[in-house]
Formats: C-alpha cells, sequence, structure tokens
C-alpha cells in the first residue's frame, strides 16, 4: 500500500478531503487526505463504482460535547456517526453490506515519550487508538469487514483513494 510512483497514480482529478468531511461519489476522482490521529474509512462497490470516504476526528458523538452546548451538525466529525452516514447513502441505492469493500486508515498516536509510560494518562489521551477501536467495532456491528488496515503506530499518513478502482495508496510521514 505504498504511494505510487508519479506515473502509477490515476489522472482522474485530485480532491483534497478536509478535517472532519465525507463523501460519496460515483465520479472518477483520486481523493488524498492526511491523517494523524484521525480516522479515515474507505468504501467501495465494485460493480457501480459508487465510492465514500471520510476524515473524522472525534471517537464518537455520544462522548463529546460541544462547549457551546449548540448542536453539533458534524456528520463527519465522529467516526460513529460518519461510517453511519455513508453506510445509509450505499444502502439507498440497493446496496448491501456484503458488496461493500472497506478500508481502515490513520489513529496514529504522537505524544511525548514520557506520558506513552503512563498508562491511565494514555488511554485517556490516545484519541486514535479510540478513533480506530470505534470504527472496528461501529464496522463489526454492521458486519462489514476491512480488506485493508494501516493504523496506529506514531507517524501520519496521507492516502490517496481511486474512486475508479478501490485502490489505496498510503505514504507515512515524518519518517527519514
Amino acid at each position: 500500500m505504498k504511494m505510487p510512483q508519479h506515473a502509477d497514480i490515476p489522472s482522474d482529478p485530485i480532491v483534497f478531503l478536509h478535517l472532519n468531511e465525507g463523501m460519496v461519489t460515483s465520479q472518477k476522482v483520486v481523493i488524498s487526505t492526511v491523517l494523524g490521529s484521525c480516522v479515515a474509512v474507505t468504501f467501495y462497490h465494485r460493480p457501480s463504482k459508487l465510492s465514500g470516504i471520510f476524515h473524522a476526528s472525534l471517537p464518537s458523538k455520544k462522548n463529546f460535547h460541544s462547549v457551546s452546548n449548540q448542536e453539533d451538525d458534524s456528520t463527519y466529525r465522529y467516526v460513529d456517526s460518519a461510517i453511519e452516514a455513508i453506510l445509509k447513502q450505499f444502502l439507498s441505492h440497493g446496496i448491501g453490506m456484503n458488496q461493500i469493500e472497506a478500508k481502515l486508515f490513520g489513529g496514529a498516536y504522537s505524544m511525548e515519550e514520557k506520558v506513552k509510560s503512563m498508562p491511565d494518562v494514555r488511554r485517556q489521551v490516545d484519541v486514535g487508538r479510540q478513533n480506530v477501536e470505534v470504527a472496528q467495532k461501529t464496522l463489526a456491528e454492521h458486519h462489514l469487514p476491512t480488506q485493508a488496515e494501516d493504523i496506529l503506530g506514531r507517524h501520519g499518513r496521507r492516502i490517496l483513494f481511486s474512486t475508479a478502482t478501490g485502490d489505496v495508496w498510503r505514504n507515512i510521514l515524518g519518517r527519514s
């Protein structure tokens, strides 16, 4: 799943997916995003080429409340609601769960070494691991196994998702 050489990248238009965004499309594009502790899941239906992806920053809407006490309408901010929203769109096209290819990326942990040695603190501040766990749990609840995962670790990653083929390439960031 390494980043392809320039000649291997499809010539389709490139769309950048920002933090807390998601999309479902049948257009031929290459979707690019950069993940740290955030999580992205790609969804692909090979016969129709319907594709979906999100870039979520927090694990679950029920565990995080808005500081302003206003209703949070960002579906793609939370891993669980992002998965639900995209699957709902696939189902509205008559696509069954057993026809969807899902791939999971992200969840890096980049805290300092001294914080890592304190397990209770690490559990509370390791949002990346929480994001991955919620993604895996939510996908499992829908009986949707992942066909590929590139998760956790100390470094962020850039991913490219081809909606024409369902292929995903990644490049690990911050390595020398």
